[in-house]
């Protein structure tokens, strides 16, 4: 499987996991891109399956506190961690299917709709070659007899960020 093909993660609540976390969560098997501590598929109408395992995620942050007694800011830390299931490893009920397809469309709509400007570049691009995107092929390339870059489709990539980082690449082949 390319690294373009597994969407970002997300919680059931609607936050895109970050760093490290989508690093971890989009290594699993799972299709589903939607994840949930065990209390949070709970109330959103499911139930983790016996026998499942979670996947560990983290949650840090820094801020500033002020000392009262000596009036020193000093900085601090706060490091949590989670157990979360991917919604494949649970079974919902109709509200919660309806909310986890509603996520995972979210998903496919945020690796489509990112950088309007990159789009805005390739229009502009004079005499720029035929984009094709396709499901049959798994890697993208430039083909200049014909003139055309054909690429994997859009739902494909992880990130609006890795599909203009090829398409580019490809853009820079063309003589």
């Amino acid at each position: 499987m390319k690294l373009w093909q597994v969407p970002s993660p997300v919680s059931i609540n609607g936050h895109y996991y970050r760093g490290i976390n989508r690093l971890v969560l989009s290594s699993d098997p799972f299709k589903s891109r939607v994840y949930g501590t065990f209390q949070q598929i709970r109330a959103n109408g499911g139930q983790v399956r016996k026998g499942e395992k979670n996947t560990i995620v983290v949650f840090w942050k820094t801020g500033m506190e002020q000392d009262e007694a000596t009036g020193v800011t000093k900085k601090t830390f706060l490091l949590r961690f989670y157990h979360v299931f991917n919604t494949e490893q649970a079974d919902f009920d109709e509200q919660g299917k309806q909310k986890i397809a509603q996520l995972q469309s979210l998903v496919d709509e945020k690796i489509n709709d990112e950088h309007l400007e990159a789009e805005a570049i390739i229009e502009g691009y004079e005499g720029h070659p035929e984009i094709i995107f396709s499901d049959k092929d798994d890697h993208a390339y430039y083909a200049p007899v014909s003139h055309l870059i054909s690429f994997p489709d859009r739902k494909y990539f992880t990130s609006s960020d890795a599909l203009y980082r090829v398409l580019f690449q490809e853009f820079c082949t063309v003589s």
